[in-house]
C-alpha cells in the first residue's frame, strides 16, 4: 500500500484537533528547510519502533505543530464555537517531529515533541479530556472527527490521556475514512503527542510500545529526574 500526502496530513491534523487546538487543513506553504532542534535527541527512531517502520516525511507536519500550538489558549473552552486569534509560533528549535510509515499495515507514525511551558503542556492534555466528555464529535474543513476513549489509558508523565479516533472525509468515495489512535503526555514543560493512523484499525500493542519508548526517552534525555517530579 502506497501512502499519500493527505493521509500523513490527516493525522497531524486529527491529533491537532482533538489537542483541543482548533487546527484545520487547507492548503499549506512549503515548510522552512529543516535544522537539527535541541528536543530533537528525545525522538524516536527506526531503532524504537516495532518492525517494519520506515522514516516518512515531517514536511508540512512542522508547519501544522507551529500553527496549532500558536492558536492554543490555556484555560480556554475546547468545545467553544470560534478560533482565537493567532500568536506568534514557538521558535524554531522548539519543538520537533518524527515520522514513520509502516507499507504493510498502512499505518502511519507521527511523533510531536515541543516546548510549550508547565501550564500549556498540562492544559492540552485537559483539553483533549475535555472534549472527550463534552464534544467528540468534530466538524473539520475536511470532514469529521469522532473522539473516543481508549481501553489502555496508563499514568504518564505529569499528565496524559490516549484516545481513539475515527476521521471521516466530506469525499469518502476519494478518500476511505481512517482510524486512529493517539496520546497526549505533559512531562514539565513539554508536550508529547503520538499518533498511530491508517484506513484499519492500528495496533494497539504498536501504540504502546511507542508511547512507552518515546515517554522512556523524554524522561531519560530531558535532563529531570524521576525524583525531582512532585
Amino acid at each position: 500500500m502506497g501512502f499519500s500526502t493527505h493521509k500523513t496530513m490527516a493525522l497531524v491534523g486529527a491529533v491537532a484537533v482533538v489537542a483541543g487546538l482548533g487546527l484545520t487543513t487547507p492548503a499549506y506553504a512549503a515548510p522552512p528547510p529543516s535544522r537539527p532542534a535541541p528536543l530533537a535527541k528525545s525522538l524516536l527512531t527506526t531503532h524504537d519502533v516495532p518492525h517494519g517502520y520506515v522514516p516518512g516525511e515531517a514536511g508540512n507536519i512542522r508547519r501544522m505543530l507551529g500553527a496549532a500550538l500558536a492558536a492554543h489558549r490555556p484555560g480556554a473552552d475546547p468545545c467553544a464555537a470560534g478560533r482565537p486569534a493567532p500568536r506568534p509560533a514557538p521558535a524554531a528549535g522548539r519543538s520537533a517531529i518524527a515520522v514513520f510509515l509502516h507499507p504493510e499495515k498502512g499505518t502511519v507514525l507521527a511523533e510531536a515533541l515541543a516546548d510549550t511551558g508547565e501550564e500549556t503542556a498540562a492544559d492540552l492534555v485537559a483539553a483533549a479530556g475535555t472534549m472527550l466528555a463534552k464534544c467528540p464529535v468534530v466538524t473539520t474543513a475536511d470532514g469529521r472527527l469522532e473522539i473516543e476513549p481508549s481501553r489502555w489509558n496508563p499514568p504518564l508523565g505529569d499528565e496524559s490521556i490516549t484516545l481513539g479516533l475515527r476521521f471521516g472525509w466530506d469525499e469518502p468515495a476519494s478518500r476511505p475514512a481512517l482510524r486512529g489512535r493517539m496520546a497526549l503526555v505533559a512531562y514539565r514543560n513539554l508536550v508529547l503527542i503520538v499518533g498511530l493512523i491508517g484506513i484499519g484499525e492500528p495496533d494497539e500493542r504498536d501504540l504502546k510500545r511507542v508511547v512507552r519508548a518515546a515517554v522512556r526517552k523524554l524522561v531519560l534525555t530531558s535532563g529531570i529526574s524521576v525524583k525531582e517530579r512532585t
